[in-house]
């Protein structure tokens, strides 16, 4: 990853050195393997928002709406789930970070109300909704139970039959990250990048 200067700040991206994990509220398990990572987030202003062309497609994660325009990432140790952090540098030269959760192909699980670019993402009951990103379609929904609403109030209901379907727009536009470090959170999967800094296996 790497080259080029463009950065739109889709991701709400955060300042500051790699002490910004305290900034975002990653927290590690440490003595309790059992428990789960987790972080939080800004939510993006578009659904799909604009990523980098090589994102970690390998993402698995849990997200949950904690306040407004705030989401909770979290990573559990079992199921495959996988993070990408990155650190890249902004156009005044400060570093800045943000989770790298919109590559094509990476999974996303939502659990309870969750807005996310102006859709509005409810899983029924103590259900959660799957979505898989693809950056030349948009937001493919893959299994549970619920409903979203767009932005102009239109309603569709989800259930399994409707695996497939198409929600929100492709990306509109990529973006190039200077500097990009990139730090894992969890197992990396196979076929993730090498020349990386992990940060927990």
């Amino acid at each position: 990853m790497g080259g080029g200067t463009s950065m739109r700040n889709e991701h709400v991206a955060i300042p500051g050195t790699l002490a910004l994990f305290m900034l975002t509220s990653l927290v590690f398990s440490g003595d309790e393997p059992k428990k789960p990572t987790q972080m939080l987030t800004g939510s993006p202003k578009e659904l799909l928002p604009a990523c980098s062309a090589d994102e970690s497609r390998f993402v698995k994660v849990q997200i949950k709406q904690v306040k407004e325009n705030v989401l909770e990432l979290t990573v559990p140790d079992t199921g495959g789930y996988y993070l990408e952090f990155g650190v890249f540098l902004g156009k005044d030269g400060k570093k800045l970070g943000t989770p790298l959760m919109w590559g094509d192909g990476a999974t996303h699980e939502i659990f309870g109300p969750t807005t996310i670019g102006g859709y509005e993402i409810v899983p029924d009951n103590g259900k959660s909704l799957t979505f898989k990103v693809e950056t030349k379609r948009g937001y493919i929904f893959v299994s549970g139970a619920g409903q979203v609403k767009n932005a102009d109030g239109a309603v569709t209901k989800l259930s399994t039959e409707d695996a497939g379907l198409v929600v929100g727009h492709p990306v509109r536009e990529f973006v190039k990250y200077e500097g990009l470090l990139v730090i894992r959170i969890g197992k990396p999967p196979e076929g993730a990048k090498d020349g990386v800094e992990k940060k927990r296996d």
